[in-house]
């Protein structure tokens, strides 16, 4: 005789459906200091309880059923209640067989509430749990020890069932519309993935009591199937992983290199500086780009490979290798593997197998970031990750407004009040500064996938940083938010889009200039606030001007005078509602921190 616990809202242990079961059970409950407290009632005022438990005694027999009741009035699940009832069956109710037709999609302590599961699971229980009807990720569902519970409409036969192979749904069973006892009314027509699990709790029962030991119930499900589906990964190459850096050789000195020189004291090693002839940069300092450092650069040509660098950081360099005649990619590559360096560059290298097999034979490392099919997660049927810490995204209205700067400004921010903060860049070079991870959607960007592959990807990747532990998650777009027109596709920033999608911020810092135009801001506002159901909580004004409008980003650049600040300052007051910090001095850069204190503080709870 299996002893099954159903973990639920009570039982109506006087409902005919249940006539001749015995039920015995707790209540544990949250009071209102949230201390855990336990009572011997049972009952169910809800219903949902006691439709899970007539499923299981009227599909199996000769089992001894016992119910853990956790919430009540709603189909409301606390955490904690949820892992309170899960220390109780560890330690003081052990059983065959455990239902959860329940779980949670947003989430504190993920870490306990698995570890429970896996200790549960390994002193001998089968745990079935139901995944969330809405279709987001729930939670214990989505643990490998745990049997995850989904629907299928395809499966009428209350013992029917699909097993699912490499995803985290592991069963698919009838969820679809049925009449269920209930509390009151008596029945109820319903649907959903908690019906479905106890069909499955029935089978594994029945299976229990043939004789089929605990750890030979997946090999029995599936044996019994109507059908195994298997989603095997379409990613089979081994991805390139980052590596340590003690010193490297950079090259070239391009705008996208600037930022490694600009955050140089950000750097775990020393670097060298190196262009092409044709650059007119050759023997030139810094300083003359970027205020307050002190290198000077090198002519590629000169450079000694048997110098004591380790590994040489390759940046894009498509249009150098245009201007000059020469295929600088492969010029690198070969001097790599010639005096055995490592790389780490911003490009593709996938488009160079050759070579990187000629790297791994002579002991070479490389790394290129990139998101494809190897990110997206076994096939979720199209489920998304809760994001369990805040999101603060630094979105712009185009390129070139110190965004990344005002990142790591906050970071540091954040830094010196004691908080931990996590970081995912959209740079190539984002790792080189300690990010937890990178999703390339820049310049170049090296993304392989797109819409929805890609979305669910950056989620994947936002989920597995938010269980680090990080009291804040910043980010930031690349470019502008929304197109400025539609004359040509590359006005249109899918991948930022995507990316917000996936990230789900509960905040944002919009970067501005002075010459936006009012409509343009209010549409890009309106249309990140709805479109992500967020909040653009603050304007930081990029302090630069450029002299000739017709120039584009081309242009020269003037410091923004006080009356244009004011003029911006004030139009966005009136005519948008939003605070407008200007990146121009340390005190602003305060005041915005000081502004994204208090609203995830305060307004974003």
């Amino acid at each position: 005789m299996a002893k099954i616990v159903i973990v639920d809202s009570g039982v109506n242990k006087e409902h005919k459906k249940l006539k001749n079961t015995t039920i015995d059970g707790i209540h544990i409950f949250l009071d209102e200091e949230g201390n855990v407290k336990t009572n011997d009632d049972i009952s169910d005022s809800y219903g949902h309880g006691t439709a899970v438990s007539a499923i299981i005694a009227n599909n199996s027999t000769g089992n001894e059923l016992f119910m853990i009741k956790i919430f009540e009035e709603d189909y409301q699940v606390e955490e904690e209640a949820l892992l309170a009832a899960l220390e109780y069956v560890y330690e003081k109710c052990p059983c065959d067989v455990l239902n959860l037709s329940l779980g949670v999609t947003q989430y504190e302590s993920l870490d306990r509430l698995e570890d429970l599961c896996n200790k549960i699971h390994d002193r001998g229980t089968v745990i079935i749990s139901a995944f969330d009807n809405f279709g987001q990720i729930s939670f214990p569902a989505a643990f490998d020890n745990v049997i995850g519970v989904d629907s299928s409409p395809g499966i009428r036969s209350n013992k029917s069932f699909h097993v699912v192979k490499n995803s985290c749904v592991n069963i698919l069973a009838r969820g679809g519309v049925q009449r269920v006892a209930w509390s009151d009314p008596e029945f109820i027509i319903t649907k959903g993935n908690s019906f479905a699990t106890p069909y499955i709790t029935c089978v594994i029962a029945e299976a229990l009591n043939a004789g089929v030991s605990h750890k030979d119930i997946p090999e029995f499900l599936k044996a019994n199937a109507i059908e195994e589906i298997d989603y095997s990964p379409i990613c089979t190459d081994d991805k390139p992983l980052p590596f340590e850096i003690t010193k490297a050789a950079v090259f070239p000195f391009n705008k996208e290199m600037h930022s490694v020189v600009r955050f140089h004291d950000r750097l775990s090693f020393a670097i060298e500086l190196y262009d092409v002839r044709e650059s007119g940069m050759i023997g030139s300092n810094t300083s003359i780009k970027i205020a307050g450092t002190n290198y000077v650069i090198k002519n590629i040509d000169s450079i000694d490979w048997t110098a004591d660098f380790d590994t040489f950081l390759l940046g894009h360099n498509e249009e150098l290798s245009l201007l000059t005649g020469r295929k600088l990619t492969e010029f690198v590559l070969e001097k790599c593997i010639e005096y055995k360096k490592n790389v780490f560059a911003f490009d593709d290298l996938s488009k160079y197998p050759e070579y990187l097999a000629r790297l791994r034979k002579a002991g070479c490392k490389y790394y290129y970031p990139q998101v494809d099919m190897c990110d997206v997660p076994r096939n979720s049927f199209d489920k998304l990750y809760y994001i369990s810490k805040p999101v603060l995204m630094v979105c712009g209205t185009s390129s070139a407004q110190g965004k990344f700067t005002l990142q790591t400004e906050l970071r540091d921010r954040f830094d010196s009040d004691g908080f931990k903060v996590a970081q995912v860049g959209t740079e190539p070079s984002a790792l080189l500064y300690g990010y937890d991870a990178v999703c390339p959607i820049g310049y170049g960007a090296n993304v392989r996938i797109s819409d929805y592959k890609f979305v669910s990807a950056v989620n994947r990747m936002f989920f597995e940083v938010s269980k680090k532990d990080c009291d804040i998650i910043i980010s930031g777009t690349q470019s502008g938010s929304v197109p400025y027109n539609y004359e040509n596709l590359k006005n249109i920033p899918l991948y930022s889009m995507e990316f917000m999608m996936g990230a789900r911020p509960d905040g944002v810092i919009l970067c501005v200039n002075a010459f936006d135009e009012t409509e343009y801001l209010r549409r890009t506002i309106f249309t990140i606030e709805n479109l992500y159901d967020t909040k653009v909580f603050a304007l930081a004004l990029f302090p630069m001007v450029f002299e000739n409008n017709w120039a584009g980003n081309s242009g020269l650049k003037r410091p923004i005078t006080e009356k244009e600040k004011e003029d911006f300052t004030r139009n966005a007051k009136e005519r948008l509602g939003k605070e407008v910090f200007t990146l121009d001095c340390a005190d602003q850069y305060g005041m915005l921190y000081q502004r994204t204190l208090k609203y995830f503080g305060e307004e974003a709870c």
